[in-house]
């Protein structure tokens, strides 16, 4: 799939109403005439050079509907062709992408023919295909790889981003393979997923591991399937060793979890 720059962002000043077409964002730095702004689900369009502040924008632009919209929101901005970008990574991803919105933004979902979900994240740190990653739950959906003591919604990664990009992280589904941190090419469908309790290299998250009746960092809804694979061994992008998994829309918890607790 080809990589997303991240879209530009910055803030709404205060709130908007549907009929507002001038308005004041955190900073117009980056902001040009013929940009596209997207706040939530409405598209934008810039329609002077902005000033002092302050944007002047045609509302309700490309087939979308002019809304209020709450200070504080974050406000997306970029050349048309930036966002058409995103879309060409979903069409990419599960086939035919035009019963979605062009305005692809960090937590947008989608569901191939097999029925694997993806949400769109927007990565803090270079991530691989297969990192086990969490994702921010403030609503913007940045997504890091998973460290014990973390909390919230967990994806895997299907494509290698940077920092400055953003990527498709599966949610639900089978046929999944995660790089594991600890190498341990000896799992099983009877190992369990755990949250690595530090930084490893590659950071990919994910700490294979045997139930135990002490505290685990786990990670609660990603099973594992089957045996360890080794067939991915590039040492600057996998750590030699995948497992498959099913997710169940995983999430990790901020506390040691005991096997009573399973």
């Amino acid at each position: 799939m080809p990589n997303v720059a991240a879209i530009s962002s910055t803030t709404l000043t205060s709130a908007i109403g549907a009929g507002d077409n001038t308005f004041a964002v955190g900073s117009i730095t980056g902001i040009s005439k013929g940009n596209i702004i997207v706040i939530r689900n409405e598209a934008m369009k810039v329609q002077v050079a902005p000033a002092l502040g302050q944007v002047q924008v045609l509302r309700g632009w490309s087939g979308t509907f002019a809304r209020a919209q709450p200070a504080g929101a974050l406000v997306y901005f970029g050349a048309p062709d930036a966002f058409k970008a995103a879309k060409d990574s979903l069409t990419a991803l599960v086939g035919d992408s035009s019963s979605f919105p062009d305005y692809l933004l960090p937590g947008q979902r989608a569901t191939d023919g097999a029925g694997n979900e993806y949400i769109l994240t927007d990565l803090t740190v270079p991530c691989f295909s297969g990192t086990t990653v969490q994702i921010a739950m403030d609503g913007t959906f940045q997504a890091t790889p998973v460290v014990g003591g973390g909390q919230g919604p967990v994806g895997l990664t299907v494509e290698e981003g940077t920092s400055s990009q953003f990527a498709w992280a599966q949610i639900y589904g089978f046929n999944s393979y995660a790089q594991d941190s600890t190498v341990t090419s000896a799992a099983t469908s009877a190992s369990v997923a755990l949250a690595a309790t530090s930084v490893s290299t590659p950071n990919v998250g994910l700490a294979v591991g045997a139930v135990s009746s002490v505290g685990q960092f786990y990670i609660y809804n990603m099973f594992i399937t089957g045996v360890a694979t080794s067939t991915t061994t590039s040492a600057s992008s996998a750590t030699g060793v995948a497992v498959p998994v099913f997710l169940n829309y995983p999430y990790t918890l901020s506390y040691r979890g005991d096997v009573s607790s399973l």
